[in-house]
């Protein structure tokens, strides 16, 4: 036993010590290869959530790219905005605030990445419901089924019963801080109501997920908002504070610089999932007309994530001052700053908003984990038993002490990390044979508005043996001159000299 405790902490800190590191260094790298992706199409990204087709199905079995959106959303949006965040601060200082900015700023071109591939490499079940994520790229993009398995063990694991214990667990705390409500009543009555919401289909899931994001994501700015009215005066100094800890050496605080970037990036990542390989499960199952489109979709959502819930955390609690006492952490923390700053009944409001948040990202990551058991087998007693253990875990996850929950996901969550980058950085061709495909066709259709975006992979033979099924983006091929240079893009991405008779 001391020999695994031993190697299970060694591992833990050799991981966590390398996803800092690796996080930002393949956002740069996709920063480069889609050439600003996150930047130079944000707007179209932007306008593509609010198209009025985004919001209905091509066809029956699937759902919408909002839907899609939304149920990334749900579990982006979650306690590792007001847990996770309240965390970061106290463990690493108001300047974890700015890590969690610049890493949700290259996080955003990965996300892009993964959630195009998990597009490309798709395919049907036999119900004719799109699959797909890191486990079907890695298996057919890379030829590494095994590593795919691994994957889809940790995917499971991680959010079926790490991650959703932690929402549990913030749920139970809160209520416990706030009314004194005992953690064994909270994970009796959210266990029940888990398990009556989760053992239906996905589009049920979906439903659940996009009625409840948008309220409580709206609360949450409204508080957020009353709070900072009442501290006006403190928000300028409070970013001029963020910026000058996100680089302080100076002695006795310099110590705090590298636990910032650690703690900004990890907690920033648990929070809005760029480049975690999970979004890319949900993004896979959307009917679109082209890759690219879950790939803006699931860019805007980690936007939306950082920049706006999360930094609403992050002035609540440092415009307050309540974290310099050392008394709170993780959502009280929160909680306790908004009592402080607008009186006794933003306890109330926090509890909801914590109870909406947490119960929101437990339907979102239930989603996420069935994707991970889907690559195993369809067999639906094996599903009801995967069921039954995530409802098993929110129960633990509430009556257990917050830490040991923490410490248990950083793990699973460092794991399948750094094999969803690592199959993303091999695939980089195909993300930037994507990304050239859609502007090309952007161009088109400004100059021509009825001209549709849709992906024809038999414009790119380079693709043929390396997609689960052509069909699923083969369009009529027209031999016009467009095409042509469409196909001469696709040798040129790849280093290959092929000609039409490989077709």
């Amino acid at each position: 036993m001391d020999f695994l405790a031993a190697f299970y902490k060694w591992l833990s800190d050799s991981l966590n010590f390398l996803l800092p590191i690796a996080l930002p260094v393949v956002g740069l790298f996709f920063l480069i290869v889609t050439k600003g992706v996150q930047f130079r199409l944000f707007g179209t990204a932007f306008k593509s959530i609010l198209r009025v087709d985004a919001r209905k199905s091509i066809d029956e079995k699937n759902i919408s790219p909002m839907q899609a959106f939304m149920t990334g959303l749900a579990s982006r949006v979650g306690t590792g905005n007001i847990a996770g965040v309240a965390s970061a601060i106290m463990i690493g200082g108001p300047g974890a605030v700015f890590w969690m900015w610049f890493a949700a700023l290259l996080g955003m071109a990965s996300s892009f990445a993964e959630s195009s591939l998990a597009q490309l490499y798709k395919t049907r079940n036999k119900e004719g419901e799109f699959v797909g994520g890191p486990a079907f790229y890695l298996a057919q993009g890379l030829k590494l089924p095994f590593v795919g398995v691994i994957f889809s063990i940790c995917l499971a694991f991680t959010y079926g019963f790490a991650f959703n214990s932690i929402q549990a667990n913030q749920i139970s705390n809160t209520l416990h801080s706030a009314f004194n409500v005992e953690v064994l009543t909270t994970g009796i009555i959210i266990t029940a109501i888990t398990a009556a919401v989760i053992f239906g289909n996905l589009k049920y899931v979906s439903r659940i997920s996009t009625s409840m994001v948008g309220v409580m994501s709206v609360a949450y700015i409204l508080i957020g908002l009353a709070v900072l009215v009442v501290n006006y005066d403190k928000i300028l100094p409070v970013f001029g504070l963020i910026f000058r800890e996100a680089f302080n050496l100076e002695a006795g605080v310099g110590a705090l610089f590298g636990t910032a970037i650690t703690y900004g990036i990890k907690r920033g990542l648990f929070s809005n999932e760029a480049g975690m390989g999970s979004a890319p499960n949900i993004a896979a199952t959307a009917a679109t007309r082209h890759p690219a489109e879950q790939g803006f979709v699931q860019m805007i959502g980690v936007c939306f994530d950082t920049f706006i819930i999360c930094t609403f955390s992050a002035l609540i609690v440092l415009t307050s001052g309540v974290y310099s006492t050392g008394q709170y952490d993780n959502a009280a923390l929160t909680t306790q700053s908004v009592v402080h700053s607008v009186g006794g009944w933003g306890a109330i409001a926090m509890s909801i908003i914590i109870f909406l948040f947490a119960f929101s990202s437990i339907v979102g990551n239930f989603a996420y984990a069935l994707s991970g058991l889907k690559y195993f087998t369809q067999n639906k007693w094996v599903r009801v038993g995967f069921t039954l253990a995530v409802c098993a875990f929110v129960f633990i996850g509430a009556i257990s002490k917050p830490q040991s929950v923490w410490d248990a996901s950083d793990l699973c969550m460092a794991i399948m990390t750094l094999i969803n980058l690592f199959a993303i950085v091999m695939l980089w061709k195909q993300v930037k044979l994507i990304v050239d495909d859609y502007i090309r066709q952007k161009r088109k259709q400004d100059k021509n508005p009825e001209h549709v975006i849709e992906f024809n992979s038999d414009l790119y033979p380079v693709l043929r043996d390396k997609i689960y099924h052509s069909s699923i983006w083969s369009r009529k091929l027209d031999e016009s001159h467009d095409d042509q240079i469409h196909k001469e893009v696709g040798y040129k991405i790849f280093g290959e000299n092929q000609t039409d008779n490989h077709r």
